[in-house]
């Protein structure tokens, strides 16, 4: 008789989440490693057949002795064939065993019955016949009786053979350790695909998951880890802890996805998968599992060519590399195929002033193509289009997204690092993004927007009457015509010194600590260049203490800091640490400061100026010790000629700032070699 029964997996993932050092803008690393284990049910339906046997003593019979049973399976040539079958231990009815020891009293009934598993060998390729029979032996008043057991016929279908791989994302977007702001979670993917190879149906299959268990945390860190949704194939999302996959036919597929959260940001690695049974018989040809193999996954995309079956697809990095880039996507029909990854990828024009578009160009291989750029949407504007220019539209969200994430460089201080990502098939390496602002900017004056969070959209119209005053590779300077507040912007377009400019985009430090607008869009408001001139300071002066800094925001501009001369008793003590430089803060100002040049290297372009001030970047300054007095001094490019040592010189450049053993000094950034002058030798 046929009958179907139940078989259950046990999958267990394992991976480690690192977990960023809880600091904030001083020298970071990983200092805790938690890992997580997720444990899923898979449960089958698989075809079994049950085999009864019932017999009746009659009253008037003696006891029936030393009962056995032997089951015999043969296969349609008669050989011996229950090798390849699994047997559940025996359902017994009206006696304590049949193997020998057994006895029937007169009057009763005993029954046997037997579940039968054909193992994956009994019928590889197709269906095959069998025959279950046996033999029945028993001892009557001191005979032994030998009963054959009328063989039945089976007919036994080949087994599914199921491959399970699971795609689990590298990064985790949640609260940040390392900055002072709470970032919210962002639930994240857990990604199946079920290949069934084998040459049967599987049927019904379900997982159900567990919670993720964090089964070890050296630093005892308040994290939790939770899945709060589940989805099978195009369906609708389910807040469900099972996946009900249904009949997967031979050479078919299924897939599945799990949405997660962490309340801690971080970065998984070490991926494990593994498998067992559960299940008494412990033959391994029972299983209708394969393999189980985990993949680091880049993002749940939507392959669309030739057809698009609506179910997702894994962009996934097979291959390690250092910047943990995509090479191969799973398609949801269990197939997969070579990602190359784009050159040269640039983003062109900008976004703010009523416009809200931009092109991007990339180098791109045939084939499927991963391109990534620097997003200018920066968290300001959302990316709700984009489109190839040959008509095509990407998938925004599946294929077209962007990430914002937290980067803290060892000895930098954190920043936010904007990308915009595309997956597409026969790239032509040109697109129109097309955003839309989250919010409407705020207008501000250039007194004010150094005094905003990271992250405020802000924007500096004409009326502000912004003035260019320096111009590097990177960046360029700003300032207002009255010489009272400048500041960095990131290069976005050509600006030349004098150009009076409009400024849209966002509040953002650098990782040496100055306040910089992340710029989207920069608008030139008159053809007439005006001329800035520098404002003089002194060596001592340069820098200048804190403004509408906030040490819980980190809003503001720091003070910039030197050892000092201190007044104590009837002399003066060195400070045994740096101190904040007193007076007006001019980080970000065209300035010109005089002085002797007291130590250089030709190397690096690199010359310290100084004017006898007392403030300097070492507590015991020896120029002949690589220590020198007064303040640093950079050319724009390395190879430049600096001025010799014992030079009285002026020198013109942006009054900005440096980070080193956790400490905020000056730093004056000369434009060009005419900003140099040498007074005397």
């Amino acid at each position: 008789m046929r009958t179907r029964t139940g078989r259950n997996i046990l999958v267990c993932l394992a991976v480690i989440l690192l977990i960023p050092a809880a600091t904030w803008g001083t020298e970071s690393g990983i200092c805790a490693k938690v890992r997580v284990r997720l444990s899923q049910d898979v449960a089958l339906t698989r075809a079994a057949f049950k085999a009864t046997l019932e017999v009746t003593n009659a009253p008037e019979n003696v006891t029936l002795e030393n009962v056995r049973v032997t089951l015999d399976i043969r296969n349609e040539a008669g050989e011996d064939s229950i090798s390849l079958f699994g047997i559940r231990p025996l359902e017994l009815t009206g006696i304590t065993n049949i193997d020998g020891q057994g006895t029937i009293p007169p009057g009763t009934t005993v029954q046997a019955v037997w579940i039968i598993i054909p193992t994956r060998d009994a019928a590889p390729e197709a269906p095959t016949r069998y025959t279950v029979g046996g033999t029945l032996s028993y001892k009557q008043s001191g005979e032994q009786i030998n009963m054959p057991l009328f063989p039945a016929p089976i007919l036994v279908k080949p087994d599914p053979l199921l491959y399970l791989d699971y795609f689990w994302v590298r990064y985790v977007y949640a609260d940040d350790a390392r900055t002072p702001e709470i970032e919210p979670s962002e639930p994240f993917p857990l990604g199946l695909i079920v290949r069934n190879e084998g040459k049967g149906v599987a049927y019904n299959m379900r997982i159900t998951s567990s919670q993720p268990e964090i089964v070890e945390n050296e630093k005892g860190l308040a994290i939790t880890f939770q899945i709060i949704a589940s989805q099978v194939n195009d369906q609708e999302v389910s807040p469900s802890l099972t996946v009900n996959l249904g009949d997967i036919p031979p050479a078919s597929t299924a897939v599945a996805r799990w949405y997660m959260t962490s309340t801690l940001a971080g970065t998984f690695s070490e991926y494990k998968a593994s498998f067992e049974h559960v299940d008494e018989l412990g033959d391994k040809r029972l299983s209708l599992i394969d393999e189980v193999r985990i993949h680091e996954l880049n993002h749940c995309v939507r392959i669309d060519l030739p057809e698009d079956d609506k179910k997702p697809d894994f962009l996934v990095n097979d291959f390690p590399d250092d910047e943990h880039l995509p090479d191969k996507v799973y398609n949801s029909n269990g197939t997969v195929a070579d990602v190359s990854v784009a050159t040269d990828a640039a983003i062109h024009g900008g976004l703010g002033f009523g416009n809200l578009s931009v092109q991007l160009t990339a180098n791109c291989p045939s084939g499927w193509v991963y391109i990534e750029a620097d997003d200018p949407g920066r968290e300001i504007y959302k990316l709700v289009r984009v489109v190839r220019d040959d008509g095509r539209e990407i998938l925004v969200g599946d294929n077209a997204w962007t990430t914002h994430r937290t980067t803290c460089p060892i000895g930098q201080g954190c920043m936010r690092v904007h990308k915009v990502h595309l997956f597409d098939y026969d790239s032509t390496g040109v697109y129109t993004l097309y955003y839309e602002p989250k919010a409407a900017p705020s207008s501000y004056s250039l007194n004010d927007v150094k005094g905003l969070r990271d992250g405020e959209w802000v924007e500096l119209g004409c009326t502000e009457g912004l003035v260019v005053t320096a111009v590097f590779p990177e960046a360029f300077y700003v300032e207002r015509p009255d010489r009272t507040v400048g500041i960095r912007v990131s290069k976005q377009g050509s600006v030349v010194p004098g150009m009076q400019v409009a400024i849209t985009g966002q509040m953002a430090t650098t990782p040496w600590l100055e306040r910089y607008i992340s710029a989207t869009a920069v608008q030139v408001c008159s053809n007439e260049l005006v001329t800035i001139e520098p404002v003089g300071v002194t060596t001592k002066s340069l820098g200048g203490g804190a403004f509408m800094y906030d040490l819980l925001t980190g809003a503001g501009q720091r003070a910039t800091q030197a050892y000092q001369w201190l007044k104590q008793d009837s002399g003066f003590v060195r400070s045994d640490v740096p101190m904040d430089v007193p007076g007006l803060n001019n980080i970000g100002l065209l300035v010109r400061a005089w002085g002797k040049v007291v130590w250089s290297d030709p190397a690096t372009s690199t010359f310290y100026l100084d004017s006898s001030g007392g403030f300097d970047d070492y507590r015991f300054p020896d120029p002949a010790n690589n220590q020198p007095p007064g303040v640093r001094v950079t050319m724009p490019s390395w190879g430049m000629p600096v001025p010799p040592v014992g030079a009285t010189v002026s020198v013109t450049g942006i009054s900005t700032c440096y980070t080193e053993r956790g400490y905020v000094f000056r730093k004056l950034r000369v434009r060009s070699e005419a900003d140099v002058q040498i007074i005397s030798e």
